[in-house]
């Protein structure tokens, strides 16, 4: 009896205890280091780097059919001012900026070009009355303020300082500019910065405001000579041209910028660069080593790409490659909805991404990084080279699983059977289910099929077997009834963009089940087979 009465009266008491309003727990009682800016700044416990999302990229033709890639105003203006941004596990974000100046309200296009974001801003000055700083900071947060700007006193290490509190919807927002008095590390006392804080907690407000004022504000500091120049990123190198006249300067300098832009605030992420490309990547130590092989082998492979599928307009753009350490960064960056993958080209943010393998030993990792990279490097090649138009899945994955397996020695290219797809072709073969009529006619879609299973894997194998067969044998044999079947399908396609018909060119008097048997001939004979792996198809006069 008694012990019921307990229980019932701690039934009673538990939730009139829960009832009881909890203030929400937030401090600053950690730091955060900003290199760029030379900074060290007050943070949340356990906060990490995070970066401003990824931004999209659209591809428009100029007046010679060349792609250019453009970006909103928007978009070149928030990351012109982003410094960094970091994340707590209690829910509280702070994003770092550099108020370069209001955004204009009209430009020509919805999309432009760096030089023409440029000439805009090149007249706009920083914030520097309370009207210019509302309209920054409500561009900036995308909320309206709520109250007049609060002048904050200044403390030992700034001479200025003012709160921003913002309204409209969830999450709660406040923000504060400050700027540093003179300092002994140089940085600039005239410069102003500004920190959005926003929390999910909108019932967090006071303690967030009082947090800001009582331990935010007084521990900012200037820690450090400031690493890099803090400018607008998106300076062209002839900032008089237009969006008629873009020179491929203008167009390789905001497709490399942009790579190091979405690593910018970023400390765990580091960036290598050669005259085509851009790779970044968080790996680290003896696993970043693959990254550095890529960087050594991937231009040869560029140009054994020309070689064979030589671009019909110029190629205005850095490839940027984005390596990840680990699936979960790599998820979030393209989406649960490609999860599934391990690495692809994305053309809408120009980007070609891969997460490097968790698993086997490190040598079988350095492969499959290798192997993806070179497989996708090619589709990312395509894009650029056919100024949008891509060619049929057969072609474009054919090609890619070509220079899957490819070996660089001594900066050439050498192409030989990849086992995988060798083994699948094999079995297709003597199965007589090798179907090549039906490879040249897949979608994308058609290949995809199965996703992981053993139908997309024969699908890729069979274009696999279609241009290794002919790269590899017929087109070592000048005059053969295959041995220009490529170009032919490459002429017609970039005249009209139409498979069937590249195809029907390309056979000409041939057949397609003229070429199947040729195929199978060709697989079946060990002596064939042993030529085409030595067969160097660069050497062939392309």
């Amino acid at each position: 009896m008694g012990r019921a009465i307990v229980l019932e009266f701690l039934a009673m008491t538990i939730p009139l205890a829960m009832a009881q309003p909890r203030e929400p727990r937030l401090s600053f009682r950690s730091s955060v280091e900003v290199p760029a800016a030379g900074l060290r700044l007050p943070a949340p416990p356990g906060a990490k780097e995070v970066g401003l999302p990824p931004t999209v990229m659209r591809t428009y033709k100029d007046g010679q059919g060349r792609l250019v890639e453009m970006q909103s105003p928007r978009d070149y203006w928030v990351s012109s001012q982003f410094l960094g941004r970091w994340e707590s596990e209690a829910g509280l974000r702070m994003t770092l900026a550099v108020p370069m100046g209001v955004l204009p309200s009209k430009w020509p296009r919805a999309h432009i070009l760096p030089s023409e974001y440029e000439a805009v801003m090149r007249g706009v000055a920083p914030p520097a009355d309370a009207e210019e700083w509302k309209r920054w900071a409500e561009t900036w947060t995308g909320s309206p303020l709520s109250e007049p700007l609060r002048a904050l006193p200044p403390t030992t290490n700034l001479r200025a300082a003012q709160l921003f509190v913002f309204g409209g919807a969830p999450p709660l927002r406040r923000g504060l500019a400050f700027a540093l008095r003179a300092n002994a590390f140089g940085v600039d006392p005239q410069r102003w910065y500004f920190v959005l804080f926003e929390m999910a907690e909108t019932a967090a407000a006071e303690t967030l405001e009082r947090e800001i004022i009582r331990s935010f504000l007084p521990n900012i500091a200037a820690a450090a000579r400031p690493s890099g120049a803090i400018a607008s990123p998106v300076q062209s190198r002839s900032p008089s041209t237009s969006a008629t006249g873009a020179t491929d300067a203008d167009a390789l300098t905001l497709s490399r910028q942009r790579a190091l832009d979405s690593i910018r605030g970023h400390r765990d992420w580091w960036h290598t660069e050669t005259p085509h490309y851009v790779l970044v990547s968080n790996l680290k130590g003896s696993r970043a080593s693959a990254v550095r092989q890529i960087q050594e082998e991937i231009e040869p492979l560029r140009n054994a790409f020309a070689a064979l599928v030589p671009p019909v307009v110029p190629i205005r753009a850095v490839s940027i490659v984005r390596v990840f350490a680990d699936g979960d960064g790599y998820v979030q960056w393209v989406g649960q909805d490609k999860a599934w993958s391990g690495g692809m080209w994305m053309p809408d943010r120009g980007e070609l991404v891969v997460r490097a393998r968790e698993w086997g030993n490190a040598r079988e990792q350095r492969e499959w990084l290798r192997g993806t990279v070179y497989h996708e490097a090619f589709h990312q090649y395509l894009h650029y080279a056919t100024g949008g138009r891509v060619p049929a899945a057969w072609f474009n994955e054919g090609h890619a699983t070509f220079f899957e397996g490819a070996e660089i020695r001594d900066g050439k290219v050498i192409v030989e059977e990849e086992l995988r797809y060798a083994a699948m072709t094999h079995k297709m073969v003597s199965e007589k289910r090798l179907a090549i009529a039906s490879a040249f006619q897949m979608t994308y879609r058609d290949l995809y099929e199965g996703r992981a299973g053993a139908v997309r894997a024969e699908n890729y194998a069979r274009c696999w077997a279609i241009v290794y067969f002919l790269r590899k044998h017929a087109e070592a044999a000048p005059g053969g009834p295959f041995s220009d079947f490529h170009r032919r399908y490459l002429e017609t396609f970039g005249r009209t963009g139409d498979n069937n018909q590249s195809l029907a060119v390309a056979l000409g008097p041939q057949s397609m089940a003229d070429l199947e048997a040729a195929l199978i001939e060709f697989w079946n004979s060990p002596s064939a087979r042993r030529a085409a792996r030595r067969f160097d198809p660069w050497s062939a006069g392309k």
